[in-house]
């Protein structure tokens, strides 16, 4: 029951309220016809059932501090992100099991990674009642209410107890509804706290919770150690080996908080039956089985028994097979090693060997090659020459047909040079011919034109130089 729940809160009603002022509460609030106002008013009218409401509440908290509370708790409810801080603190040490109340009101909001805060904080609330002051100050308030006082302490006892209960299984719940990882680091965390009635109930259900699965882990454990014991085949033994290591790491995970508990307590009633089935039942009577099979099953003996080691505490219950299982481990762990080492030095005796033969062949396969190597260099040098040989004959005969056609060539050249030259030298002998010829012809029609006592002269040089021309073109 939350405060939120309770009925005074619905009623709104104060601790001290007398019948009168219930009744006003109710009839004032039943006018919106709720069933729950109904309840609650029969809930407060009733002693015997008064007494769960009032631890449910605030009791030693003062009036005027109740509003201050319920509001803050909302507020933080409508956050979402609820933290311990939102607790209010109260004035009376008689207001213990109210922060109590206060804190299973933002249990469902407050996050996962502070769920084992709130567990110690539970504890520590849980610590600090003070049943005889508790029952004080609601009988006190049952007075002022005009209401029966609570006579019997064992009544008072009971409702407490039941009141302790619920608060308890609430926490458990909340716990079982965080992710799974982060249920089992709330259950690490918390298993060496101690003893309280908190703890307690957290651990049981963990008990109830994982007994199926430290079944099913010893029942797979089971299993492999039958086929151990059946085949010998190497080939298999590792698999077999490495699967009931993991299954009793698995195991051991799991059992580990109910020994830490268990420790704390001073009672291994929580692992006893699963322990002595793991490590008494499985694991050490097939330990003894193969040993009694002779020393060829110390390969498989030697990691079962390191098995046996690691998953069992030391403690008195486990001292003397631990002492013995330790000799009978080193013993083989020290066969175990000259076994190896003679494997190794075997090993390294047929290493040597093969290196030497691939010494020996390689040796042989590099003369082999070398003298193929030796046989083609020659062949190459052979064969290099009359190559060579070729190709010089092959340079002379192009250089002579190179030289040859240089100089045919050049007397190529030299003759079109010499035909271009008379052209040439005939061209300029027939222009000459045709200038001297028109040229002659010209003085001729002049000296032919010429008339008077005066040309005598003109005609003179006109006839000379007809001579000279005369003269010219008879060399041409």
């Amino acid at each position: 029951m939350t405060l939120f729940e309770n009925p005074f809160y619905i009623l709104g009603a104060a601790m001290t309220d007398d019948r009168r002022r219930l009744r006003f509460r109710y009839d004032e609030k039943s006018l919106l016809s709720s069933a729950s106002y109904d309840d609650a008013f029969q809930t407060l009218v009733t002693p015997s059932r008064r007494l769960m409401a009032e631890l449910c509440w605030l009791p030693g908290c003062e009036e005027a501090e109740i509003p201050s509370v319920l509001s803050n708790l909302q507020n933080a409810q409508n956050r979402r992100n609820a933290m311990l801080e939102d607790i209010i603190r109260l004035k009376s040490p008689a207001a213990c099991i109210g922060e109590l109340n206060q804190l299973l009101s933002l249990l469902p909001y407050i996050a996962d990674s502070s769920i084992d805060s709130v567990l110690f904080e539970a504890c520590r609330l849980f610590d600090l009642i003070d049943l005889d002051q508790l029952l004080e100050t609601i009988n006190a308030n049952r007075r002022k209410a005009a209401m029966a006082a609570i006579a019997n302490r064992a009544d008072f006892e009971d409702a407490f107890f039941n009141y302790q209960s619920e608060v308890c299984s609430s926490l458990v719940n909340r716990i079982r509804g965080t992710a799974p990882y982060e249920y089992d680091n709330i259950i690490r965390r918390i298993a060496s706290f101690g003893t309280s009635p908190v703890i307690d109930a957290v651990m049981r259900d963990y008990e109830y919770s994982v007994s199926d699965r430290l079944g099913r882990y010893e029942n797979a454990v089971q299993e492999s150690l039958k086929e151990l014991e059946r085949f010998f085949n190497k080939d298999e033994r590792p698999a077999l080996i490495e699967k009931i290591q993991l299954m009793a790491t698995a195991w051991e995970a799991v059992i580990e908080p109910l020994r830490v508990y268990s420790e704390a307590m001073g009672s291994d009633s929580a692992i006893r039956d699963h322990e002595n089935r793991m490590v008494n039942d499985l694991l050490c009577h097939t330990y003894d089985t193969l040993a009694a099979q002779g020393p060829d099953t110390q390969e498989i003996r030697l990691p079962l028994g390191r098995i046996i080691m690691r998953i069992t505490p030391e403690k008195e219950k486990y001292r003397n097979l631990r002492q013995i299982l330790k000799v009978q481990i080193t013993a083989m762990e020290s066969a175990e090693l000259c076994r190896q080492q003679a494997a190794m030095a075997e090993y390294q005796r047929l290493a040597e060997e093969a290196w030497q033969n691939e010494q020996k062949r390689n040796d042989e396969e590099s003369r082999k090659r070398a003298k193929e190597a030796a046989v083609r260099d020659r062949e190459r040098i052979e064969k290099s020459k009359e190559t060579e040989e070729a190709e010089i004959a092959s340079y002379k005969a192009r250089y002579e047909k190179m030289k040859a056609e240089e100089e045919a060539s050049a007397k190529e050249a030299e003759r079109k040079r010499a035909a271009e030259a008379a052209a040439q030298r005939a061209q300029e002998r027939a222009a000459k011919k045709i200038s001297l010829e028109t040229e002659r012809r010209m003085l001729q029609t002049e000296l032919s034109n010429l008339k008077g006592l005066f040309s005598r002269k003109r005609r003179k040089q006109i006839e000379a130089r007809i001579s000279e021309i005369n003269s010219e073109l008879s060399t041409i």
